[in-house]
């Protein structure tokens, strides 16, 4: 069941295939290194050659030069023709000799400089020798010796042979250059072959090493395989997932029991005599999943419905994949039955789709709370403020005909629609508050607290208070705007809530631990008894009258319900007549300061 074994090994013949091509691949590396070695070797050889050639001509030059110059004092001094035939045979050699040196020379710039230099040297020496035949033949043998010997003393004949002989040390340098070479490079030749034949041997030997190596490591292949083939045998048999083994047309080669128990057979013989389709609901459910999968695909998962042998239909969750067995392309599988999970997927998609109705009834429901605000901000509070005018209108104008009954009955109204209008603000407060979206980011406490006591300073300094701070508080993340409700609460409930005769004193202080920044927020009031500690968050909680501590009951629940919004909470440590330390805590903002 477990396909091709170690297919992911190299064959030993690819292992000495490749060897043999790394070892020929060598040989043709050591035959190029030497073809080019040779060639640069017959190249330099073909250099010295040339110069060899190059110091013919020189010579020749300097031969028929001195040929031409004999000719022509054997001409002056005997008048016979045969000197002259020696001395024309001279001239043209000259000439041709020169013409050769200036082709040879062609790739050596500064030798062409020397045959320019050399060159009319010759010219100026052969037109002294034609001069001097010219004289024999039109004057006097005498003459024309006596121009022989004026000749020799113009220093001439030693320009040329100075000349000739710098054009040959030039050359015999050149030639000794490459020469060197040439046995620099003859010798770096004998050590390619050497180092070649060494790397030969090497890899030879290399690949040698490495069959035995590869025959021992597969003998142990050979064994570590047949125990993992033992292991393998008895993980199939004992999984608790079903595992099968198919031909392409359905024909199942092998099977565990879990696939046994799976199909509700009786034995293993009885899946055994099944075809594959057989245990789809639909046979061609099986042709439509085998015909979908491409060749070399890989792992494939799917969930398709299985029929049982009792009828029963049941939701299957099956991996598969294609190899090779003896030739014919086969399947291997391992099957899970996942009808109870498809049971539970269904119930939940149920559940999500009431709990999308349950949504979309929410966001109505917010909406109609949104409007009920809108009416409440507007509708309501539009009556709130007549009766405050009226009122305040019945004072002023008609206070003198009111008796002190009526003055009462004026400013109760006047209150009364004042605390209205701020219980009405109150609660569009809470109920924004718990339905706006909250972004969290960085925010200073230090800020967000000094913005407050700002607000406060004049009540504060009018009652011979203040509000201390500790400083640094540090930066938590928050909602700017409900972090600064918060805060303005709890200073506002720290100033209002002291006797009567004692002025206001508030300490804001910070502590931090655990990634927590934790605010406190002191007073010298008249505290809190422990059994209130959690009603006071409530929203209309009151413990005092409205004479004596007026104020909406909201407050303190605007501060419970914030914190919660921002992933923090809140409470209170206080005894009566000791104070009390209200507290928030938030999440402290990364890069905080120590």
């Amino acid at each position: 069941m477990q396909g091709t074994p170690n297919q992911a090994r190299v064959p030993i013949r690819t292992r000495v295939n490749l060897a043999f091509a790394l070892a020929v691949g060598v040989l043709l590396a050591i035959a190029a290194a030497s073809y080019l070695s040779v060639t640069s070797l017959a190249e330099t050889g073909q250099w010295i050659g040339h110069t060899h050639e190059v110091l013919a001509a020189i010579d020749a030059v300097a031969a028929t030069a001195t040929t031409a110059e004999a000719g022509t004092r054997g001409y002056a001094l005997t008048g016979e023709e045969r000197f002259l035939e020696a001395y024309q045979s001279g001239a043209r050699g000259v000439d041709t000799g020169v013409a050769t040196l200036r082709r040879l020379t062609a790739d050596n710039s500064a030798e062409q400089r020397r045959v320019d230099r050399l060159e009319p040297l010759l010219r100026e020496h052969l037109a002294r020798l034609a001069d001097t035949v010219a004289i024999r033949r039109d004057q006097s043998g005498a003459a024309a010796a006596e121009r022989v010997r004026a000749g020799s003393g113009t220093g001439l004949a030693e320009s040329i042979q100075a000349a000739v002989e710098e054009m040959r040390v030039a050359e015999r340098t050149l030639l000794a250059a490459r020469a060197a070479a040439s046995d620099s490079r003859a010798a770096r030749t004998r050590w390619i072959i050497v180092l070649g034949s060494l790397a030969v041997v090497v890899v030879t030997a290399g690949s040698s090493l490495m069959i035995s190596r590869e025959i021992a490591r597969r003998r142990e292949i050979d064994r570590g395989l047949r125990a993992s083939e033992a292991r393998y045998r008895l993980l199939v048999d004992r999984n608790l997932a079903a595992i099968a083994r198919t031909r392409r047309d359905g024909a199942v080669l092998e099977c565990n029991d879990a696939m046994v128990r799976l199909l509700g057979c009786a034995s293993r013989e009885e899946v055994l005599g099944m075809n594959a389709s057989d245990f789809y609901a639909e046979p061609a459910d099986r042709e439509r999943l085998v015909s979908g999968f491409a060749p070399g695909g890989g792992v494939v998962d799917r969930e398709v419905r299985f029929r049982r042998k009792n009828g029963e239909l049941i939701w299957v969750s099956i991996t598969f994949l294609e190899y090779e067995d003896e030739g014919q392309p086969s399947f291997e599988a391992v099957m899970l039955d996942i009808t109870d999970r498809k049971t539970t997927s269904g119930r939940i998609e149920e559940l999500n789709a009431v709990l999308a109705r349950q949504i979309r009834d929410l966001a109505a429901a917010n909406q109609e709370l949104d409007a009920f605000s809108y009416s409440i901000s507007h509708d309501l509070r539009a009556p709130l403020r007549a009766m405050q005018g009226f009122s305040e209108a019945l004072l002023e104008d008609y206070g003198e005909r009111l008796d002190a009954t009526g003055h009462d009955y004026a400013q109760r109204i006047v209150a009364g629609s004042r605390q209205m209008d701020v219980l009405i603000q109150d609660l569009l407060a809470y109920s924004r508050l718990v339905r706006a979206e909250v972004n969290l980011d960085p925010v200073s406490l230090e800020t967000v607290v000094d913005e407050a006591r700002g607000a406060l300073e004049l009540e504060v300094k009018g009652r011979g208070g203040e509000i201390v701070v500790d400083r640094p508080l540090g930066r938590v993340l928050a909602h700017r705007a409900v972090l600064g409700q918060i805060v303005t609460n709890l200073l506002a409930n720290a100033v209002k809530f002291t006797r009567p005769d004692a002025p206001p004193r508030v300490r804001v202080r910070g502590e931090r631990e655990h990634g927590r920044v934790r605010l406190w927020v002191e007073d010298n009031g008249i505290g809190i008894a422990p059994e209130h500690h959690e009603r006071i968050f409530r929203a209309f909680e009151r413990l005092h009258g409205m004479q004596q501590y007026p104020g909406t009951g909201i407050g303190l629940a605007i501060v419970q319900k914030g914190a919660t919004r921002l992933g923090g909470q809140a409470g209170v440590e206080s005894e009566p007549g000791a104070g009390s330390r209200f507290w928030v805590e938030l999440a402290e903002a990364e890069g905080a300061p120590a």
